[in-house]
């Protein structure tokens, strides 16, 4: 399966919402480890994503959240179809098969508040 086919809902949701910076920030760009949409051509935008769509995608590892140490950065969710809205969080703890993160991006140091999530990623280390 192609990027293309496996993030075709998105795609259109990019193309009527004008939001392709957001989408190329956040798919086409760690892949090819190139400046953001900010800072690179129109016309290496354009390669850069055509190139993308063509490849083979590659489903993320399975992360074992039972595994993951309290404090560790993550990205978390409300909705699968919110392709781009993920918000920043410090994980909590994994109990009964649901990621905790703490409330508010706080961590283990200033709270012991904590927010179930249904769907999460661990976060790319920032540059």
């Amino acid at each position: 399966m192609k990027n293309r086919e496996k993030y075709k809902n998105e795609l259109v949701k990019v193309c009527k919402s004008g939001e392709l910076m957001k989408f190329f920030n956040d798919y086409v760009v760690p892949t090819y480890d190139c400046g953001n949409y900010e800072v690179i051509n129109a016309e290496k935008v354009a390669l850069l994503t055509a190139l993308w769509l063509d490849e083979e995608y590659k489903e993320e590892p399975e992360v074992d959240w039972s595994k993951v140490e309290v404090d560790t950065p993550i990205l978390v969710s409300m909705n699968e179809e919110d392709w781009g809205y993920w918000s920043r969080r410090h994980f909590a703890e994994y109990r009964d098969g649901v990621v905790y993160a703490f409330k508010d991006g706080a961590t283990s140091w200033t709270t012991n508040l904590k927010t179930e999530w249904p769907y999460a990623k661990l976060a790319e280390p920032q540059e």
